[in-house]
């Protein structure tokens, strides 16, 4: 028999039953609400069983993988809808873990593919064991792209910072190295790596404090760029280092951008420029005083000239005259000390390479030397240095003694008690480059001689000034020393240099072009004077010279036409009825030049001979006429002697 329930187990059952309908449609509205959020969504979301087979897929996921419906996706295994593996393996890690995400490539319908990011887990029923797989896709085609820009961006923007030569660096505001690009390590050598953390100042100067006038510093208080050239002597380099803040859109600094260029070649440049400019303002300045110093010179010779006619005449005229002899005596002493000075401005004026010849360099210094030194400082030693190589020059050994005297006249003039001079020649090679230094002189091979002393040394005014005429820092000076010097040497295409500083002594190097054979040059006998017959036509503007030395000429015998023209010399060879044996032809005329005067008399009287007369040197214009024909040249101021050995040696010894 059954037993019928109470009204309270009735009562239970009820109530149960009324729970478990109300579960039931609990979770039919989950389930609904579930599923519509799944439908819904943005991202693809599919469901697949434990095999990897589609049951379920969304609206988002049909057009994510570019196909039309649902029922072209649904039954087909995940594998068919990706690129390569590696879903396999997502699988396999899902099963095995219950959660799997990553990336991984898509395939499309149309067998494109893009890039996806999933997030996969398994589902289990009641009892725990797995039910269905479950994933959630995103399309991150386009981030990726976006990333890759940026990758490639920051790789190229790495590479513009590398190939930088300046060196760039972040600093913070510590004046600490946040990040630098690789020229860095050419300045500190140091690897990038290793410049991290440390201060720019302790990288660069070797100082743990920023140095005086650190452009950083002052970054700090003006918070605009700040640059700064340096000479940085750890390094041995000029710097140029510029400093730019980085601040915030309220202005306040971050950080800074340190930029070291180095700029030692572009500073030797400018100093070289500078060099080369002030040796061309130099060299224009000694030419002007050269071209007065010519002037000079040569209107001294005209002067001098009548002085050595009328001495040369008073010794002819009265012979055997003990009481003149004694004045005519000190009168040519003092004749031949002012030839002298005029023969010094000449050589200053790059005029006077009178006697040049070959001689070897190390003969020259050796038989110099103790003619020219005469020190009346005992405690002053001359040192020789000579090169064993045989070096030759083509010179004027009377004009080169000049210059090692002066020069060794101004060393001896420094000493103070004990000192050296050395003397020393080598063989240098001027190229192109090193030209430059020594004001174009043309590149080859060329004799340098070395003058050095341990002397007081010249501050720079007296360096640029050594070679004016005159110059001098005692009260009484030399002179013409060494402006004579300078002219000397250029007359000889060589140079001649100066380097000294105060209390350091002084080192003069004279360049000499070398030649490469030793002539020996045939000995003259000395001439007397003596007379001759002809008709000689004088050419010679000034007046007091034409005159004095037409007065000459008659005494030893010869006929005289004397004119003061160019013009007049040319109508005489035209005119004159009668044989002119000889014309002596002053270069500088008032009305032609001598060139002109002398083609043109040769054109009348082809068989003219010509000596031509100057105050210059027988370099350029005299040497001109020479080549064209003349027969030899005198230089002013005349003498007797001198007249006489050419007068010999144009008429062949009669």
């Amino acid at each position: 028999m059954v037993k019928k329930p109470t009204y309270e187990e009735l009562e239970q059952r009820a109530k149960d039953l009324e729970k478990e309908v109300h579960g039931q449609r609990k979770v039919e509205k989950d389930s609904k609400i579930f599923k519509t959020a799944v439908e819904s969504s943005i991202n693809a979301i599919g469901i697949t069983d434990l095999e990897g087979k589609l049951i379920y897929v969304n609206d988002s996921c049909v057009k994510m993988w570019g196909y039309n419906s649902k029922d072209e996706i649904l039954g087909r295994f995940l594998p068919e809808f990706w690129e390569g593996d590696g879903i396999l393996k997502t699988i396999k890690e899902l099963r095995e873990k219950g959660v799997a995400s990553g990336e991984d490539v898509g395939k499309r319908k149309n067998g494109s593919l893009f890039f996806v990011q999933f997030m996969a887990s398994i589902f289990k029923d009641e009892v725990g064991n797995p039910s269905f797989m479950f994933g959630s896709f995103f399309d991150i085609t386009e981030r990726k792209r976006v990333e890759e820009a940026i990758k490639l961006s920051k790789k190229e923007w790495l590479s513009t910072f590398d190939a930088i030569s300046d060196w760039v660096s972040l600093i913070d505001l510590k004046i600490r190295i946040l990040r630098s690009n690789r020229a860095g390590e050419n300045f500190v050598n140091l690897p990038t790596e290793e410049m991290i953390g440390r201060t720019c100042c302790k990288l660069v100067h070797g100082t743990e404090e920023p140095i005086p006038g650190c452009p950083m510093q002052k970054m700090l208080q003006t918070h605009k760029n700040e640059t700064v050239e340096l000479y940085v002597q750890e390094m041995s380099r000029w710097l140029k280092i510029s400093v730019d803040p980085i601040t915030d859109k309220d202005g306040n600094l971050l950080r800074a951008v340190h930029i070291v260029r180095d700029i030692t070649e572009r500073k030797k440049a400018e100093e070289e420029k500078t060099n080369l400019q002030n040796q061309l303002q130099q060299a224009q300045k000694m030419e002007a005083i050269a071209t007065l110093a010519g002037g000079i010179a040569h209107q001294f010779n005209n002067a001098l000239s009548p002085i050595n006619v009328n001495l040369a005449m008073l010794e002819i005229d009265y012979p055997g005259d003990e009481k003149i002899a004694n004045y005519t005596k000190q009168m040519n002493h003092s004749a031949h000390r002012m030839a002298q000075l005029t023969r010094q401005l000449l050589a200053y004026a790059r005029g006077g390479k009178y006697q040049a010849k070959t001689i070897t360099i190390n003969d020259f210094i050796d038989h110099t030397l103790p003619i020219i030194h005469h020190s009346p400082n005992r405690d002053i030693r001359i040192k020789t240095d000579l090169t064993t190589e045989m070096l030759n020059v083509r010179a004027d050994q009377t004009q080169m003694q000049m210059v090692l005297s002066a020069i060794l006249f101004n060393a001896s003039e420094a000493m103070e008690g004990k000192g050296f001079i050395r003397v020393s020649t080598k063989r240098e090679d001027i190229d192109e480059d090193f030209s430059k230094y020594l004001s174009n002189l043309k590149p080859g091979r060329y004799v340098c001689i070395e003058v050095e002393d341990n002397g007081r040394g010249m501050d720079k005014e007296t360096r640029d000034r050594i070679f004016e005429p005159f110059f001098t820092t005692k009260f009484e000076g030399p002179g013409l020393g060494m402006a004579a010097a300078f002219g000397i040497v250029r007359n000889h295409d060589g140079w001649i240099s100066v380097y000294s500083e105060v209390g350091r002594g002084t080192v003069i190097r004279i360049y000499l072009p070398t030649i490469e054979s030793h002539e020996e040059e045939p000995k003259k006998p000395t001439p007397e004077p003596i007379k001759g017959t002809g008709t000689i036509l004088l050419i010679e503007d000034d007046e007091k010279v034409m005159n004095e030395n037409r007065a000459l000429l008659e005494k030893l015998g010869y006929h005289v036409l004397a004119t003061k023209t160019g013009e007049e010399a040319v109508n005489i060879t035209k005119t004159f009825d009668g044989n002119i044996d000889l014309a002596i032809l002053d270069l500088i005329l008032p009305d032609m030049e001598g060139g002109e005067i002398y083609s043109r008399m040769i054109e009348v009287r082809p068989n003219l001979k010509v000596i031509v007369c100057s105050g210059y040197s027988i370099d350029g214009p005299a040497q001109a006429i020479l080549d064209a024909g003349a027969q030899a040249f005198i230089q002013k101021p005349l003498t007797v002697v001198t007249l006489s050995e050419n007068l010999r040696e144009v008429f062949g010894g009669e």
